[in-house]
């Protein structure tokens, strides 16, 4: 598996003229994947030139004509020129359908369901099928339709009926059918055979078969770096350990070995995760650049608000499969009275950012940058806003603030207002008649996702 380390080297190489002339990123680890891909693209063409001589494709829907002709076109400025590429689909066959699915299915399971879509959409392709046909389809029909290369628990549960129902309900665009690699292929040996080569190409896909043609002439006239997932075990762990080491240097920022360890235990196996932990963690603590474990506990994960969260996110999209479960075992291991406490907590909040979004305070669409909130629309608000909103406002941290504006837009107001009345009457009905929480929390739960219990007298 290749790491930061293998991109440094990469852009190093560039940057002293020995640039390959075709590029290959791959792999699950989507956050190493995508930054390869953009420091390979930005050291292949310099800043003052990337406008004029740097085009980019849709991989999952470009042809091949296409592509080929774009890479021939010579630059419209003198100097260096590169293609990119990403979603490459020209790299997979029935053999990548075992990682796809199981790639759609984490991203499922993590509430993104347009990204286990996107995964979900390469299968069928590779499948022959669209969401119609697939639909109805069970374990023997997606064996025999990718020819066996499927393993058994990539299709258990119910996730995948859910998503291939989501699928044909919203059209969801499938990528181009048909495997042109050798039509690539060929058109790549013809155009980089001459004294003068059109450019440089970079390409990027969750995932390559390597017994391709294609994907041997890659590595025979370029490079690959291949982000697959290391195994579970020390190596992981070691893994995990380096690449936090090289993003904290990358950053400017200072670790002790005890939350580092605590980061790496925690999402090591997933190095995009754990990147997104540091970010909360370095905008928790900006200007600090020395990063402590109070910080981790403040806004990192694994955490309780991080489980009440996932909680929320399960009722905002009406998921009461997942919910209840989610909820008894939180149960298990935490007093009920401390998760309704934080569970009102952060209704309260939800209500409050859902009411700015409805008053036309906030945008009602965007808002996916911390720092240009921190930096612009947290401080108008905290001018803005009726006095002890206001001073509310400025008690809450920046960061929560931005993440409860985001979370809020799964509910709709009158849920949330629905909800903001409920629990008052539950704290009154815990305080006077001592009903117990658990039962309490179970039937919110039950009224987000539009149920309601029946009670026989």
């Amino acid at each position: 598996m290749s790491n930061l380390q293998d991109i440094d080297q990469a852009v190093r190489q560039i940057q002293a003229g020995q640039a390959r002339p075709v590029y290959l990123v791959f792999g699950d680890q989507d956050y190493l994947v995508r930054q390869a891909y953009d420091r390979l693209c930005e050291a292949l063409v310099p800043e003052d030139l990337r406008a004029f001589n740097f085009e980019q494709l849709d991989g999952a829907a470009v042809e091949v004509p296409a592509l080929l002709a774009s890479l021939n076109t010579l630059p419209m400025m003198p100097g260096p020129k590169a293609l990119g590429v990403p979603d490459c689909r020209f790299l997979l066959s029935k053999a990548s359908a075992s990682g796809l699915m199981a790639q759609a299915r984490e991203k499922w399971e993590q509430g993104d369901p347009n990204a286990a879509l996107r995964q979900l959409a390469k299968v069928l392709v590779l499948a022959e099928a669209g969401w119609e046909d697939a639909a109805a389809w069970g374990l023997e029909d997606f064996r025999k339709a990718l020819a066996g290369d499927l393993e058994e628990d990539k299709l258990s549960g119910d996730w995948l009926a859910k998503a291939l129902a989501q699928g044909r309900e919203s059209g969801f665009p499938l990528p181009r059918g048909g495997d042109d690699s050798q039509d690539l292929l060929a058109g790549l040996e013809k155009a980089f055979s001459g004294d003068q080569p059109p450019g440089h190409l970079v390409l990027a896909a969750a995932s390559a078969d390597g017994r391709k043609k294609l994907f041997k002439w890659i590595e025979k006239a370029g490079l690959v770096l291949d982000f697959k997932t290391a195994e579970k075990g020390p190596q992981a762990a070691q893994t995990a350990g380096v690449f936090l080491r090289n993003l904290l240097a990358q950053r400017g920022l200072a670790m002790d070995t005890a939350t580092a360890q605590r980061l790496v235990s925690a999402w090591g196996q997933d190095l995009g995760l754990m990147a997104r932990e540091l970010d909360k963690m370095e905008a928790w603590a900006h200007p600090r650049k020395q990063l402590k474990a109070s910080d981790l506990e403040a806004v990192g994960s694994p955490r309780v608000e991080e489980d009440v969260f996932g909680l929320l996110g399960s009722l905002g999209r009406k998921d009461l499969a997942s919910a209840l479960p989610q909820l008894r075992a939180l149960l298990k291991t935490h007093p009920a009275p401390m998760l309704f406490a934080m569970l009102a907590k952060e209704v309260r909040l939800l209500f409050l950012c859902r009411c700015l979004v409805e008053e036309g305070l906030v945008p009602s669409r965007g808002m996916t940058e911390y720092p240009a909130y921190r930096a612009g629309l947290y401080p108008r608000l905290c001018r803005e806003l009726p006095g002890p909103l206001a001073e509310f406002w400025k008690r809450t941290h920046a960061f929560v603030s931005f993440q409860g504006l985001s979370r809020c837009r799964r509910f709709s107001l009158e849920e949330l207002k629905e909800a903001m009345e409920f629990l008052q009457s539950a704290d009154l009905q815990m305080k006077s008649s001592g009903r117990d929480a658990s039962s309490l929390m179970e039937e919110l739960s039950l009224r987000l996702c539009g149920a309601r219990e029946e009670v026989f007298l």
